[in-house]
């Protein structure tokens, strides 16, 4: 006795169908392709397979600068939202910090000229956009205008939760010291973070990027 319950169902009158139409070959050609495309993307470092075995000291990488100031007047920088950026092959982010009633935002010579929201808000962008795409190494720069205490810039990564992605180097790199991108994605410390004019009491405090 046979039952034909509906597994049997969808095999006999939905599937067979199309398996009479797509031979095995050609069905075997589908398949491979599919696999042949996730091994691609899953081998692409910044999307480039040929960057992977490349250090990061020895990859250019396209950058915006003020990244966050985005609109169309003379205090913006950018036309594209920060996502947009990232979307389009931007790998190098730059932008420009100030205080603002004791906390960090991102503000284009003075907050009063221009403010594009909180460093948290900023970060937490960047923090989305790399969880979604894994294979991605990013470099940021952001300078420190006000000279914030680096205390500050501590709580703004851990609470975006893009510290979870920072590389700390284990000592002061030279160039032929970098690691690859294969390797800062293999553990996951795809974000290189560059911090700027700090004061002079907090230059020992490097472990955050």
């Amino acid at each position: 006795m046979i039952y034909k319950g509906p597994i049997s169902f969808v095999v006999s009158v939905i599937l067979q169908p199309f398996l009479l139409k797509f031979p095995v070959k050609m069905l075997f050609k589908v398949t491979l392709s599919f696999l042949f495309a996730a091994t691609a993307a899953a081998i692409n470092c910044n999307g480039n397979a040929a960057l992977c075995s490349r250090q990061w000291s020895n990859v250019t990488q396209i950058g915006t600068h003020d990244s966050a100031f985005v609109g169309v007047l003379p205090t913006d920088n950018q036309y594209e939202s920060l996502t947009a950026q990232l979307n389009a092959g931007i790998r190098f982010l730059q932008g420009q910090t100030h205080l603002k009633n004791g906390a960090l935002e991102m503000c284009h010579t003075t907050c009063t000229e221009k403010d594009a929201g909180t460093l948290v808000s900023y970060l937490t962008t960047i923090t989305q956009w790399m969880a979604a795409n894994p294979n991605e190494v990013i470099t940021l720069l952001l300078t420190n205008g006000d000279s914030a205490p680096i205390s500050l810039w501590g709580s703004a990564m851990q609470s975006s939760g893009l510290s979870a992605y920072a590389y700390t180097p284990p000592s002061h790199l030279a160039m032929a010291d970098w690691p690859t991108l294969q390797e800062l994605i293999d553990n996951d410390t795809r974000l290189v973070m560059f911090l700027g004019m700090f004061p002079v009491s907090s230059r020992m405090f490097f472990n955050m990027t």
